[in-house]
Order: C-alpha cells, then structure tokens, then sequence
C-alpha cells in the first residue's frame, strides 16, 4: 500500500541543494527519501521538484522537454510537478511560470499520476491526474483536504478534519452559518448594507475562530474589519502606525506627505 501527500514543500535553491536535504541523514530501513534524483521502484517512479536551472535549462519549456526525457516508463508516477490541461482554483496549469509537464506526453506512459506542488487536491472523473495537495490549510478557498491511499492500481481518497478558509461575497445568513465555526471566513461587502444589517453579520461572523469583513463599494473608501477590531487603512492612519513602528515623529511624516501630494 502507498500512502499519498503532498505534505513536504520544494524548498530549494537553483543548484538543487535542498531545506530537506537533512532528511537523508535518517537511517531508518524504511524510508527511502527522495529530494534530488529520479526514483524507479517496482514499476513506480518518484520525481521530486526541479527548477530548471538544476536541469540546465534556460526556459521552462525546455526544462520540461528534459525531465520528460528522464522520466522512466513505469506504472504509478509519483511526481511534485504540475501537468499541463488541468484547471485549478480557475487558472490553467499550462500558465504557470513553471517547469509543467505536457499531459498528450506524459499520459501514455502510466497508469496513475499523483502529484504535488499544488496545495489544493484536484481529481476529475476518469482522469489519470491527482492532485493529493496538502494537508494544512494556508489560502482562501481551501476547504477540503484529503490523503489518499493506493492498493491494486485503486485510488481510494480519505478526507482530513481541517480549518476551512472561506471568501464570500455578499453571503445570505444560510451561507455563512453553513460552515463549521473552526472556520476562517473572508466576506466581501460590495453592496451596500445598512448599519442594522452589518451588526447583523457582525453577529454572524463572531462565533467562528476568525473572519475578515471587507467593506469595498465602489464609491467608497475600503474599510476592513477583522474578528478583534477594525482597520482603516486611510493614509494618515497608515503614517501613525509606521511613525509608531519607526519612532519617529507622525507630524513631520505628514507634512512631508502633504509638501510630496501637492
């Protein structure tokens, strides 16, 4: 049985030296780690993250026309790369500024491909590619995780307990209480609501472990509020706090400011 996560980042340099090069100091029988070099074991084959400057490459393009080459024929791929045709979080793996692997190339050669590098699972019906992501929530519209299991060729997800971190804008009261109060909540206010009605949300938002209320009419000036206070982010309030952080004098900084506008 192999057990499936995306629980380790690619903290690397250029030349490939890696935040986790430690980990090949255990010696556990165990474990096998992998933070530089392509692995084939049994008809799986391990691929952890590469820039391509550690492949010799000067485009991305290049770089994936390379590690493609290397890449053996196999029966599972376990790789920390992104593959090319999937949608994700509304934006196309194809546009990232990244080493991305060609799907019309990489399909034929394997059975399953699991991957890493995105930290929100993705699996479409019927689709060899999945992305397991992480385990830790860390980014608005994360709210499921899972780890997934593989046994006979069958991937089989589990779902995780997690602190879901949600944005909505404009959200019913039936939206918002939908979610579990362990929940981080953004919500965005872009039509205009009576003071009533934003104690109301205020409500609302209080029994959740945080949230983040934006006020953003279009003509209007942002204000945002969060869980333990509001945050007026107007020019001279952001001078007090950077005089206050600086200890420096708050008035000259705005004379300055003022001499600067005009």
């Amino acid at each position: 049985m192999v057990k499936i996560s995306d629980n380790i980042q690619h903290e690397k340099t250029g030349d490939g030296k890696s935040a986790l090069d430690f980990l090949k100091e255990i010696s556990n029988k165990k474990w096998r780690i992998i933070t530089n070099e392509i692995l084939e074991e049994g008809g799986d084959v391990f691929c952890p993250y590469f820039y391509k400057g550690e492949l010799g490459c000067e485009t991305h393009e290049e770089a994936s026309e390379k590690l493609l080459g290397m890449l053996p024929t196999g029966r599972n791929l376990f790789i920390h790369h992104a593959i090319s045709g999937s949608k994700l979080k509304g934006i196309m793996t194809d546009e990232l500024n990244e080493v991305v692997l060609k799907r019309e190339v990489i399909i034929p050669k394997y059975n399953n491909i699991i991957c890493g590098h995105i930290h929100s699972p993705h699996k479409k019906a019927k689709d060899k590619v999945v992305y397991a992501g992480s385990v830790f929530t860390n980014e608005v519209g994360e709210e499921e995780k899972f780890v997934y299991t593989m046994e006979d060729g069958v991937i089989t997800p589990h779902k995780l307990p997690c602190r879901s971190i949600v944005k909505l804008e404009n959200p019913t009261a039936k939206e918002i209480e939908k979610y579990d109060s362990n929940s981080i909540l953004k919500i965005i206010l872009s039509n205009k609501v009576t003071e009533e009605e934003l104690i109301v949300m205020k409500g609302l938002l209080s029994p959740f472990d945080g949230s983040i209320l934006v006020e953003d009419y279009k003509t209007e000036r942002k204000i945002i509020k969060f869980a333990d206070g509001e945050l007026d982010l107007n020019i001279s309030n952001l001078i007090d706090i950077y005089a206050k952080e600086k200890k420096i004098d708050a008035g000259k900084l705005k004379a300055g400011y003022e001499l600067i506008k005009k």
